[in-house]
């Protein structure tokens, strides 16, 4: 049975080193500190810290990531780096007089990176146009355990899934300073991507030593390339 493997897909990771390694080269390559540029904290070394604006004015995570932050390597060059990390364990028992008693284990993990890379054409002015773009990579994984525990003999169903993503997403706004350390932000956002999710099932019946012996399974594998893009997200920034 052949497994899905991220490495034989298009070769996206060779890409990503690419974009990284170049971003290295441009950072060695601007040795002279720059003035920040008007009415902001934009210079070379700057951090910012971005979060989303909800409808009700409440702060979340920004562009679908756990963390997100900016570094400035110039004026008007920067990169935007996402990560995002998830997970949950749960555990569900079932019992009746006149059903069989059940126990169900939930696991789920799930991890992403992005990074972005932007360019303000025109730093100076109050609001400051941007666009950017980069990869990003995600992975997760999922498994469900369900076991029948008076059944004669005992017997559980296995469910498994694997999912990868990789792409490229474009992103085009405005960000607009309120003071030299907190700005605001609109944008627009696309990304280009390809999917791989497998999903695998499995009966498994108890083998009167202790031990389960597989009495069936199946499979299934998905490959899919889409586009997607998304309506204006607003975010704000803090500089440090």
């Amino acid at each position: 049975m052949q497994r899905f493997s991220f490495f034989n897909q298009p070769p996206v990771l060779f890409f990503t080193f690419i974009f990284f390694a170049w971003l290295l080269a441009a950072e060695v390559k601007a040795q002279t500190q720059e003035a920040p540029a008007a009415g902001s904290a934009m210079t070379k070394g700057a951090w910012a810290m971005q979060f989303h604006i909800n409808d009700n004015f409440t702060l979340s995570s920004f562009a679908g990531a756990t963390l997100s932050l900016k570094r400035h390597y110039s004026v008007n060059k920067a990169l935007r780096f996402g990560l995002t990390i998830g997970g949950n364990f749960s555990n569900d028992k079932q019992s009746s007089e006149t059903e069989t008693k059940s126990e169900t284990d939930d696991n789920y993990q799930n991890l992403g990176f992005s990074a972005k890379y932007m360019i303000y054409p025109a730093p100076d002015k109050r609001a400051k146009l941007f666009f950017g773009f980069g990869p990003s990579v995600g992975f997760s994984r999922s498994k469900q355990t369900q076991r029948y525990t008076n059944s004669q003999p005992q017997f559980r169903t296995e469910n498994k899934s694997t999912n990868w993503s990789a792409g490229l997403g474009g992103m085009l706004g405005v960000e607009w300073f309120a003071n030299s350390q907190i700005s605001f932000m609109a944008e627009y956002s696309s990304f280009l991507g390809y999917h791989s999710a497998r999903t695998e099932r499995a009966n498994k019946q108890e083998d009167g030593s202790g031990g389960f012996i597989v009495s069936s399974e199946s499979f299934r594998n998905v490959d899919s390339f889409s586009f997607s893009a998304s309506g204006v997200n607003f975010g704000l920034s803090v500089y440090f």
